[in-house]
């Protein structure tokens, strides 16, 4: 993924159906497509998650300047248990989908989709241009006049 500027925002991230357990992070996007949350704390506080059994699939967020986000398979890069003090984990994805909160089983669809491709007209060596000179143009209407005369 190319993007002209690294993209960091502030937000609260969360589980879908566990709401209750927002936590405050950091979204980073950075121009080759890594997508990577820091958040204070863990997405999921139940024993399973404690012991490794993490369901980090999807995972929704409220960015500021931004609203909604849904990130996609997303895992643990740094897990922190800490007891009485602030812990820091780190959360990588594999897709975002700014503007959208999807639940956790909800299909995700869409009607339209937009891309484009930076500089295929010289990776396939054609210009997506036609060019036509002048000279033609004039040479065409003169020996028309000609004709006439």
């Amino acid at each position: 993924m190319r993007i002209k500027e690294t993209i960091t925002r502030l937000g609260y991230f969360w589980i879908p159906g566990i709401e209750e357990n927002k936590v405050p992070g950091t979204l980073t996007i950075n121009d080759g497509g890594e997508i990577v949350v820091e958040i204070l704390g863990l997405l999921d506080n139940n024993i399973e998650a404690l012991n490794g059994k993490d369901d980090l699939s999807r995972v929704v967020g409220l960015l500021e300047g931004e609203g909604y986000i849904t990130l996609l398979d997303c895992f643990y890069k740094n897990k922190t248990i800490s007891f009485g003090t602030v812990s820091k984990s780190v959360v990588e994805a594999s897709k975002a989908y700014f503007g959208l909160d999807f639940n956790k089983e909800e299909e995700i669809r869409f009607n339209k989709f937009d891309f484009s491709v930076e500089g295929l007209d010289e990776w396939v060596s054609k210009s997506g241009l036609a060019i036509a000179t002048l000279e033609t143009f004039e040479l065409h209407i003169f020996h028309t006049v000609l004709q006439r005369r």
